[in-house]
């Protein structure tokens, strides 16, 4: 039996823009970008689990303002189960823990960065989804 791996991913805006990481050389899938977040562990719930591993890699705080579909893909021996969550960052500032870069996208630049594959449903959902129009962000 193949296991089945929860990660939680935070897609964080500010005004009207993306928070992309980079992974580091010394991560799975180096150097390419990623929505920061990680595995949830066993008994904990996908906010509580975004918290923490933002904490741990960023030094942030965010609040959630909702929850995207959930995707599945097959990595190697193992199927991720991807939760992206919705989010604003508390505070302007944030330290890279783990990742080599980050960067702040619109939209239209997403097309720029080599997403790690895990991602990629995300950024079409965002670009296709409607959801721009919900304003999903504004207080």
């Amino acid at each position: 039996m193949i296991p089945t791996i929860p990660v939680v991913c935070a897609v964080i805006r500010k005004q009207n823009r993306y928070l992309a990481c980079q992974r580091s050389e010394l991560m799975r899938e180096p150097l390419r970008w990623e929505f920061p977040g990680g595995k949830i562990e066993s008994g904990e719930s996908l906010f509580a689990a975004l918290h923490r591993e933002l904490h741990e890699e960023l030094a942030i705080a965010i609040s959630v303002r909702g929850i995207l579909r959930a995707s599945t893909w097959k990595q190697n021996n193992k199927v991720i189960q991807l939760y992206p969550l919705l989010c604003l960052l508390v505070g302007d500032d944030f330290e890279l823990k783990e990742h080599k870069a980050f960067r702040w996208v619109t939209l239209e630049e997403f097309g720029q960065l080599d997403w790690c594959d895990a991602d990629v449903e995300i950024l079409d959902i965002l670009r296709n989804s409607g959801l721009e129009e919900t304003g999903w962000w504004k207080s």
